[in-house]
């Protein structure tokens, strides 16, 4: 019985990382199109999104902005705003606020990124992203882990040098 119990909790937490891993490529996939342009609170979020190579487009860093300002910065625009504020209680304002004044200019707001990243790899704040990244990266790639290296993982990947980078981190 407790062998099955185990086994059962293998499959479960496989099927998680998959999921988890399917979902990732998704976001990156999504943060790849030109149409996008990410909020983030500050400087150092700035820092932390373009140095996890998560994306490379424009970014706004929101505590210098007022959501009308931007908002009508963006008025007019087709791009999609990709809100990635802090888990804590000032980013969940700042995502409150800005979300409120874009959506009523008809500008599109994706929040979902947001709390997908979260789900994937349990940041805290958008400071966390290069480290949760790579500790992710590695905690699929392990070879003690139930998930053999397969294309899961190597989709996520552009080349096998930066999977090697990850792995010995």
């Amino acid at each position: 019985m407790l062998v099955g119990i185990l086994n059962n909790s293998k499959i479960m937490r496989s099927n998680t990382v998959r999921q988890k891993l399917k979902s990732l490529k998704r976001v990156l996939d999504h943060l790849k199109n030109d149409r996008i342009i990410v909020l983030v609170e500050g400087k150092r979020d700035i820092y932390a999104l373009k140095n996890s190579h998560f994306y490379e487009g424009q970014v706004f860093q929101v505590s210098t902005r007022k959501p009308y300002e931007l908002a009508q910065l963006l008025i007019g625009s087709d791009k999609t705003v990709v809100i990635l504020t802090d888990y804590d209680n000032s980013g969940e304002q700042l995502l409150e606020r800005f979300t409120e004044e874009l959506v009523a200019n008809n500008i599109q707001v994706d929040i979902t990124t947001r709390k997908t990243l979260r789900w994937i790899l349990g940041l805290r704040t958008i400071e966390d992203l290069p480290t949760a990244y790579a500790d992710f990266v590695t905690q699929v790639a392990c070879a003690q882990h139930e998930i053999c290296l397969s294309e899961d993982v190597l989709h996520i990947f552009e080349n096998k040098d930066e999977l090697a980078l990850c792995n010995r981190k």
